[in-house]
């Protein structure tokens, strides 16, 4: 089975028509605010407050507070980007399909459950993780498109209705979607459809998240590494390393039911 990020798709046979967007290696606070680590996270402490006033930009350190943050999909391109964006200020634990220090197939609820009770509570729930199929319309078959929304679509949406369950107050998830949510092209209609579902869902779920929980989605544009590992342009697309800040925002910022476009924040 081929392995393509939709970046890509364009050029690519249409005989080959798997699309893997997070596997390659080549998304109220309650009077106890004191104790929500992410709340935290948020305020800027004095240092920043003075760093601010005297035109200065404090460092890293000095802006948030270690928080416990979950990568499904750490293996992949942009998955490991997003890891190499939050290590050395927050605990990362990797979570893979068939590699990293935990695995996960987000198409078996089972396999999430498994998953989170053996993680634990954490703060912050971060997927790059999904695969879906590219082809036209009239041949996409049923069970292509039972597998896109069982993988990339209800694959996501699972990670956090199970999440609910474990994730601390005032955390946060983040899912990935693409930009043929919103610029479709001829082949990419199973692609849209799930992209949009997933941007939809953030946004209605958004208005009933408990205990001061978040979610937003990531879009991410052409990855240069991909376009590279295709043997195509990579300056066409955007650096992992630049799609990952987009995902660092979702976790350290304030935002919820939004769609956070990764050009935005290269």
């Amino acid at each position: 089975m081929s392995v393509y990020s939709w970046e890509c798709l364009l050029e690519v046979s249409l005989s080959d028509r798997v699309v893997n967007f997070g596997y390659l290696s080549l998304n109220r606070l309650s009077d106890s605010v004191k104790t929500d680590r992410l709340a935290l996270a948020r305020t800027p402490p004095p240092c920043h407050a003075a760093a601010q006033a005297a035109g200065q930009s404090p460092s890293v350190g000095e802006r948030r507070h270690t928080v416990r943050v979950i990568i499904i999909g750490a293996t992949g391109t942009i998955g490991q980007a997003v890891v190499r964006a939050f290590e050395g200020r927050h605990e990362v634990v990797r979570v893979g399909h068939s590699s990293g220090e935990h695995q996960v197939d987000i198409r078996d609820r089972s396999s999430i459950e498994r998953l989170l009770e053996t993680l634990g509570s954490f703060d912050a729930l971060v997927s790059t993780a999904g695969q879906v199929k590219f082809g036209p319309l009239a041949e996409l078959s049923d069970a292509d498109w039972a597998f896109c929304l069982s993988d990339k679509l209800m694959g996501q949406v699972n990670l956090v209705r199970v999440g609910l369950k474990h994730v601390r107050e005032g955390g946060s998830f983040t899912l990935t979607s693409g930009l043929l949510a919103r610029y479709p092209t001829k082949g990419g209609s199973a692609i849209t459809l799930v992209n949009a579902g997933l941007e939809a869902f953030a946004k209605a779920a958004a208005l009933e998240m408990p205990r001061g929980t978040r979610i937003n989605v990531v879009s991410p544009p052409w990855v240069s590494e991909t376009l590279e590992a295709m043997g195509r342009d990579g300056s066409k697309g955007l650096p992992a390393e630049k799609v990952a800040r987009a995902y660092v925002e979702s976790v350290e910022g304030t935002r919820n039911g939004e769609t956070l476009d990764a050009r935005d924040f290269a």
